[in-house]
């Protein structure tokens, strides 16, 4: 399934579930900078901001895209899926209130599905945001934890 289709196919099977206000695609595919290898970012926006039934819903919006090798739900805050399927695409969601969009500018974002008219009311760009040196030291260290495991793929050839 290429990208497109994939943004395609967790769009339609999201849009009608009840409290979903908007879908964005963010990223690289938000800022149009996407190539084969990239991953699918989605900024879902919500009243009521990550519920149960909503990690629901997008476990079966994802699992319409291919079977899911990995979940993990909801694991840091502000709320962050992410999913890898059996082909190795790679889709992440990050759970939004209204609110909390104010963050977030019309550059870094593609409307998916925006009914309400939110993304007009984003600024068209943001500027310079300060480091967040926790955040980074987080990014680091998991790069260092992935690194960790190619010996693996590599001696399984996987």
């Amino acid at each position: 399934m290429t990208h497109a289709d994939a943004i395609d196919t967790t769009a339609a099977a999201i849009r009608d579930v009840p409290g979903v206000n908007a879908l964005f695609l963010s990223g690289s595919h938000g800022n149009g900078l996407a190539d084969a290898w990239s991953d699918i970012d989605f900024v879902l926006v919500s009243d009521a901001g990550a519920t149960d039934d909503l990690a629901a819903a997008w476990r079966a919006a994802v699992a319409q895209v291919g079977d899911i090798v990995l979940w993990w739900d909801r694991t840091t805050v502000p709320f962050l899926i992410n999913a890898i399927t059996a082909d190795w695409t790679r889709i992440d969601l990050l759970i939004l209130k209204p609110e909390q969009m104010a963050r977030h500018a019309q550059s870094t974002l593609k409307p998916v599905f925006d009914p309400g008219g939110l993304y007009q009311s984003l600024p068209v760009a943001t500027g310079p945001q300060p480091v967040n040196t926790k955040r980074f030291l987080y990014q680091v260290e998991e790069f260092i934890r992935v690194l960790g495991l190619l010996h693996l793929v590599d001696g399984r050839e996987e």
